[in-house]
């Protein structure tokens, strides 16, 4: 899992960082980049840019490492609800709207939601960063009009 976060920086620094991306002429800030994918957390269809993506990824990491910290240093037994409930219920309610954006994300480069699934393969993995990474269409594709920055 620390593996799996540290890559994840490590690709939303780079991506930042090159030139082209350029985030500072969004419009779009940390706060509302994740409150807009809480709002559309069942919408899978439509696009969403690289703004919403890497801000709502930055949410997940701080939220599950928050989640290790409160379950390592949780020191009481079973009471009205145990930590690892609490811990599966976050994960869920966090983890529905993560995957509705990777989808959507996918959608802005023309690619299908399908094809997150690749990433239980070790090429698959990097050929899904290249796509979340790479800007999105200019123009309007098969999966709508270019997401609002």
């Amino acid at each position: 899992m620390v593996l799996i976060s540290s890559i994840g920086i490590v690709c939303v620094v780079v991506s930042c960082s090159v030139k082209k991306i350029n985030m500072e002429n969004s419009n779009m800030s940390f706060v509302q980049s994740v409150k807009r994918c809480f709002v559309n957390y069942k919408n899978f269809s439509g696009r969403s840019s690289r703004a919403d993506y890497w801000f709502f990824y930055l949410f997940d990491i701080f939220v599950f490492n928050l989640m290790s910290i409160i379950q390592g240093s949780s020191n009481f037994g079973e009471g009205l609800i145990s930590v690892d409930t609490l811990i599966i219920m976050i994960g869920v309610g966090v983890g529905v709207p993560y995957l509705a954006v990777g989808v959507r994300r996918l959608h802005d480069v023309n690619r299908s939601g399908w094809w997150l699934l690749a990433a239980v393969t070790i090429i698959g993995i990097f050929l899904l960063l290249y796509w979340l990474i790479k800007a999105g269409d200019a123009e309007p594709n098969r999966f709508g009009e270019k997401p609002i920055t």
